[in-house]
């Protein structure tokens, strides 16, 4: 996959604060933190934004991202399984989120297998991850978005993804910005430990 690069960052800080942006996002935000205990958070792949951190204020809230500013941590999520565990164990954090991490950086069957790995941490009660697809290329596992990186699509059925350690609940919505156009659909996983 192609490196974020800081024009990249830029533009996802737009990004976030587009109206109709920030509408969706703030609904699935609302009705989440609302039901489920978001209050204890580690977030994989925060980037620069750390997006769930401004706009729900967990109780608490560490990132890890290979872009990331303090006091988040600084590394790579996919390849350090020890640093996530002890950093939810350290923090006593009960909830994952991964904004546009997870589900762009690898395919649906990598990803799931990593779900299942981060709910081995007894901790670990919610996880909230979120992706997307571009509606006239659906049928395409890879894609290229704003000439920027490449993402994986968030296209797999619902019914490929049922398991004994989770129960997942999908939202799904257009959400079209300036950055990744009009034809976006993006996809938001909430998964609860069984």
């Amino acid at each position: 996959m192609d490196q974020y690069n800081n024009e990249f960052y830029e533009k996802y800080k737009a990004y976030i604060t587009e109206d109709g942006v920030r509408q969706r996002h703030d609904c699935i935000f609302g009705m989440v933190c609302h039901q489920f205990k978001f209050d204890d958070v580690l977030d994989l792949g925060c980037g620069r934004q750390t997006e769930f951190l401004i706009y729900t204020s967990p109780k608490q809230y560490i990132g890890i991202d290979l872009a990331a500013a303090a006091p988040n941590i600084v590394g790579d999520y996919r390849k350090d399984l020890n640093l996530i565990n002890n950093t939810i164990n350290k923090y006593n954090l009960t909830s994952i989120v991964s904004l546009f991490s997870i589900e762009m950086t690898a395919p649906a069957e990598e990803n799931y297998l990593f779900y299942h790995k981060l709910f081995e941490n007894p901790k670990i009660k919610y996880i909230l991850s979120s992706g997307g697809y571009y509606s006239k290329n659906k049928t395409q596992a890879i894609i290229e978005e704003t000439g920027i990186l490449t993402s994986y699509q968030t296209i797999e059925p619902i019914e490929d993804a049922l398991n004994d350690t989770f129960d997942e609940i999908r939202f799904t919505f257009s959400c079209p910005s300036k950055l990744f156009g009009e034809d976006v659909i993006e996809v938001w996983k909430l998964m609860e430990r069984n």
